[in-house]
């Protein structure tokens, strides 16, 4: 057999060297399963686990809240089955804290988790905590938006187990965050019903307040829910808006001409 010649042998020999340089250059290490990789694939797994209990608790919370709702319209306040269904609910609440709290422990930036905390400890009457874990989501991550809802209500509602100027703080903080983030909530229902909120906290603060003061409540209704109401006339909360505008138009007319 006759050998190669010199030219051919050289050509085959750049064809290798350039083969295999590619291919080394594009292989990749092989994976090592190491002691670090292992516990973090397990702690996502864990939070998983802990985060989707916590939400599906939260949903069983929610249908129990349905039924309670259902359950009053021909059940005695003190009927079994009204209590039974109002202690479940509460025992999914808790499950829920329970479940995001253990969450957080795994991994303390998620919002998703204080953002479902905030309602779970806000539905428990712990609007301390509630606001604390909102606040962080608002500051954090503003874009999820849902939140000012939570938190806007869980100021209200520590508010109103307070007195005096203590409620009037709550109130209002209660009031700002509404202004400040329903604006950006590109969910209509949820701006109409925040506005429609809103209104309702204004009119409570101006029952706590005289003069001036109250009248610039019912000039936050004008201008705002009006307002709201004048860019979205057919939302489904427009009559209640309509309600409260007349009402606080009424009263501004009223303080005017002299009657307080």
């Amino acid at each position: 057999m006759k050998p190669f010649p010199t030219s051919t042998v050289v050509l085959l020999a750049c064809l290798c060297v350039g083969g295999c340089r590619s291919n080394l250059e594009t292989v990749k290490p092989p994976h090592v399963d190491t002691e670090a990789a292992r516990l973090d694939r397990e702690e996502r797994q864990q939070f998983d686990r802990l985060f989707n209990k916590g939400i599906n608790c939260l949903k069983w919370a929610r249908l129990t809240e349905i039924r309670e709702t259902q359950l009053l319209k021909y059940k005695a306040p003190d009927s079994e089955e009204l209590m039974q269904t109002v202690r479940a609910q509460r025992l999914f609440l808790e499950q829920a804290e329970g479940c995001f709290r253990e969450a957080l422990r795994i991994a303390p930036n998620s919002m998703p988790a204080h953002q479902a905390l905030c309602q779970a400890t806000a539905k428990l009457g712990k609007y301390d905590d509630a606001i604390e874990h909102g606040l962080l989501v608002l500051e954090k991550a503003p874009s999820r938006m849902p939140i000012y809802r939570d938190v806007a209500t869980a100021y209200q509602r520590k508010g109103g187990e307070l007195e005096g100027s203590e409620r009037i703080k709550c109130y209002e903080k209660a009031v700002q965050i509404i202004l400040e983030y329903a604006p950006r909530d590109g969910d209509r229902l949820n701006q109409a019903q925040m506005y429609a909120y809103m209104g309702e906290i204004c009119f409570e603060l101006a029952k706590m307040l005289t003069g001036p003061d109250r009248i610039a409540q019912c000039d936050r209704i004008i201008r705002f829910v009006g307002g709201y109401l004048e860019q979205y006339p057919n939302n489904p909360f427009s009559k209640d808006m309509q309600a409260m505008v007349g009402i606080a138009r009424d009263i501004k007319v009223g303080f005017e001409m002299g009657y307080e």
